[in-house]
Parts: structure tokens; sequence; C-alpha cells
């Protein structure tokens, strides 16, 4: 299993392995980060300050090395420079062992431990991880590497067809391929969850299991993207639910049906026949025997949302798939923003408006409320209870906890929007008193406003305050940040005992 990746996404783009001397140098110093509320001592971290903005980051703590990508940014800070550095650095002896230019349209670059693969477009390169020297190639796009069992993942690249839908199982150790197997990749990897450290469950365009070692898992069809051709050809992807796994079962929502797998074998429990040119990104929930599906009328084009169906609210015995009730609600071309539950109650968010449902029959509008956007802004999202901000003089709480009558939504003016039981418009929240709860340790929470961190006790005291963001990771009593520029690594073991 990939272990220890952090600051960014499961892939990330870097760089073209050309070998060159590095000029490139780091500088480092101890200074005082912040204080211990408790000892009233200060707290030390390393700063290190790289070349240019700090892109992405990734720490080896078996090696006690960090991997930085650098890449700079345009003068207003909206586009990302395409030539940049990947720099290995010792953070023992405060040396770098190897950079080489990153030239972030062509190459992509991940690292699982101290494995390191470059792909360039459709070829995949397993990097010496002490001098950055390439080892071994072959022609297939690297999705995944697991360092537990020494096996990348990616699939096959054909001179005549390009890139095919044929997995391959790659052993890290020379390159060769183990297995291979026919797995969909039209709407890319959607969902990725181990079941053990050699079972892989991943959402492509269905539902399909995965031995690393071997390849063998079953798999469950369903559409879950859409191809449309009437504009030049564009593809819709996320049109699905999240998944809900217990036990022994497996809930999900494509595009075409809502269904019950045993987790085992992939066999069909149940599955209940959704309409398809109403049917987009959904939200799946369970409470006691019922399940609950939220269809949100939009999907994604890239990374951009447009319109794709219409909002809906469902309702399922989840051991049968009986449909309970099943409500189109008018609203062609407004999609659902978010969604919160209260009680036997649903709040809908759309970008202007609440409106406020019955889950026991899912078709009574209890309450709508129309928000006035041009003082507010668009509503984008509840807050959840990740999202903290000060209450007392040493105490944070989750926002929703507050006032637990009152609703909160994160607007894109950036700010809180604090609604009463009626959505009448109470008071906003600056975006500068939000904190977010980012990582917690056996009995601490971290929360991060921009670049202070605050750490809370079980109680939600805080207990000491230092410089660190919210991309930060804790790796046992290690914490490590970074800031534009900035990478920061602070000792916490005189501060945190679990």
């Amino acid at each position: 299993m990939r272990t220890r990746l952090i600051f960014g996404y499961l892939i990330f783009f870097v760089v073209n392995a050309y070998s060159q001397p590095s000029e490139i140098s780091i500088q480092h110093s101890q200074k005082i980060v912040g204080r211990n509320f408790i000892t009233e001592d200060s707290i030390l971290g390393t700063q290190y300050i790289l070349p240019d903005r700090i892109f992405q980051t990734y720490i080896d703590t078996i090696g006690k090395c960090a991997t930085f990508q650098v890449r700079g940014v345009s003068k207003n800070e909206k586009w990302l420079d395409n030539k940049g550095e990947i720099i290995v650095y010792d953070l023992l002896n405060k040396n770098i062992k190897w950079s080489k230019t990153a030239l972030y349209q062509i190459s992509s670059f991940e690292q699982y431990d101290n494995h390191m693969i470059q792909t360039d477009q459709n070829k995949s390169f397993y990097l010496d991880y002490n001098t950055g020297e390439k080892l071994w190639k072959v022609k297939n796009q690297i999705y995944l590497a697991n360092p537990i069992h020494n096996i990348a993942l990616g699939y096959k690249y054909s001179n005549m067809s390009g890139l095919t839908n044929l997995l391959e199982g790659i052993n890290l150790a020379d390159g060769s391929v183990i297995w291979e197997r026919e797995i969909d990749r039209d709407y890319g990897w959607q969902y990725l969850y181990y079941f053990n450290d050699s079972t892989l469950l991943l959402a492509a365009n269905g539902l399909h299991t995965i031995n690393i070692k071997n390849g063998s898992g079953w798999d469950y069809h369903t559409e879950m993207g859409i191809q449309k051709s009437s504009i030049g050809f564009s593809v819709l992807r996320d049109v699905k639910s999240n998944l809900i796994i217990d036990s022994l079962n497996i809930f999900c929502a494509s595009g075409e049906k809502l269904f019950k797998l045993h987790q085992q074998d992939g066999s069909e429990q149940w599955s209940f026949a959704l309409p398809v040119k109403e049917t987009g990104k959904s939200r799946i929930f369970i409470e006691d025997s019922t399940l609950f599906m939220i269809n949100f009328g939009h999907a994604y084009m890239g990374y951009r949302q447009v319109v794709q169906g219409t909002p809906y609210i469902a309702a399922f015995n989840k051991h049968t798939g009986e449909n309970k009730y099943f409500n189109i609600i008018n609203v062609k071309k407004d999609p659902v923003q978010s969604l919160w539950t209260k009680n036997d109650t649903l709040i809908l968010a759309f970008s202007n408006r609440l409106e406020q449902y019955s889950l026991n029959d899912g078709k009574k509008k209890i309450y709508e409320k129309t928000i006035d956007t041009k003082k507010y802004g668009e509503l984008l999202l509840f807050v959840g209870y990740q999202t903290y901000i000060k209450t007392s003089d040493n105490k944070y709480e989750p926002v929703p906890g507050i006032e637990q009558s009152n609703n909160y939504l994160l607007t894109e003016n950036q700010k809180v929007l604090v609604l009463d039981e009626d959505f009448n418009p109470l008071n906003e929240i600056d975006q500068d008193s939000i904190f977010i709860h980012y990582s917690s340790s056996r009995h601490y929470k971290f929360i991060a406003n921009e670049d202070l961190t605050v750490v809370l006790d079980a109680d939600n005291f805080a207990i000491a305050e230092f410089t660190s963001s919210k991309n930060s990771v804790l790796i046992d009593k290690m914490l490590f940040s970074m800031y534009k520029e900035n990478f920061l690594e602070v000792d916490l073991s005189g501060l945190i005992f679990d």
C-alpha cells in the first residue's frame, strides 16, 4: 500500500529526468515557530527555504528524505509555470541528494516510500532513489504502486491503438509484467479502497476488486460517466454516488442504477433502475434500515461542474431494495450544491436558496428561502464538524455544534454565512476566524488557519500554537508543513504524549 503520500493527489505532475549538475541550494535554520501554553516553552522548528514555490512534497520517513516539486507561478499567481525542478533532500545530513529539471506538460511523477516512478506521456520509468537515474522503462501509464508487494498498476500502451484498457501488474524490481486484466478506464479511476494490504476495490465505470499480486478479482459493470458528441466530443465524469461499505456489503449508485453487492464475490443482492437522463452525481446515506439517495443534478467535465439531469430525493429498504418513494424536484438547470440532515428532515442548498424536505416521504417541501447572493455570495456547501472557530479565550469548537438550530454555509465570498432555523441570515464568520481540522493524533487535534496551527486537547482547549498551514502532515511526532517557498519541520515530542 502506498504510505506517507502528502500534500496532494494520488497522481501529480512533475519531471522530465535529464540529469544535470545541481546548482540549486536549500537554506536551513532553526527558529522559534510557536509556544507551548502548558509549559510556556518556545517551540522550535527547522525551516528550509527553497529556490521557488513548493508545488508538492513527499516525506520518506524510512530514508529520512524529502522530495520537493518546485514550480513557480505567474506574477498574479493564477498560472503555474510549465518548468521547474524535482529535488530529493536528505533531512538528516541537510544536503541535496539529486535534482532534475521538471517539465510539467509532458511528465508526471509519483513516489511510494522509496520507490519513484516517472511517466512521460505513454512511457513510465523507474528511478533510482539515490541518484535519479532511470533503471527500467515500460510502455505503460502507471496509476498506482504498492511498495509492500513491490508491484505497480498501470495501463498498457499500444503503438497501433494508443492507450488500452489492459491493466498490467508490473514488478517494481525489473519492470516485467506479472499479470494482465481488462478494466475500463474511460472515466478514470474514481474511487480506491484497500480491503487489506493486497486487495483493492476500484470504481472505474463499475466496481472491481483487484488482488494486486495476481490481478484476480470480480467485476461489476455499470456506467459511471457519459460521452457526449453533440458539440465536438466531451466526457462527463463522476456520474455516480459515494460508496457505503459495511462488513459484508457495498452500496453504490451509478448513472443507471442503485445497487447492493456482496463484498466477497461482487454478486448483486438487489438493484433499482434509475432514470438515466435525470441522474448525475449523487449522495447516498443510511439511517436505520432506510437508504436515502439525493441526486444533485450535475456532473463534471474536467474540473468544471456542468448540469446533468434533475435533482431528486429517493428512499429504499436497504435490505431488499424496495423503493419507498422517488421524488423529482422540478428545478431544471439548478443543481443541488450541498445537503444537510437534521433529525428527520433534509436541507438542500442551491446556489441562491435553501429548501427543506421531510425524509419521511421526500415529497413535502417544508420550507424554502431565497438568499441575497449579491450581498452574501452564492452558496457553496454546508460547513461540517471539521470547521472550528474560537469560542472563548482558550477554547475552539466545531462550527455546527455551537448553536445546533442554526445552519452554517460557506459562500463564494469565502465566509461562513450563519442562518437561523428559518434560514434568515444572522451574521457572517470571516475567513480569518475559520480553522480547519486537518490532522489528529490519539489525544490531540490539529487545526489551522492560513499559516497558523493550533493544537487542541481532548476537550478542545488550545495547548499550543505555531507557524504551520493546513497543508501539513503529522508523522509519528514530527510535523511537516509547506507554505510557498518555505518547508518547516517541527519536533512535537515535547508537546504530545500519545
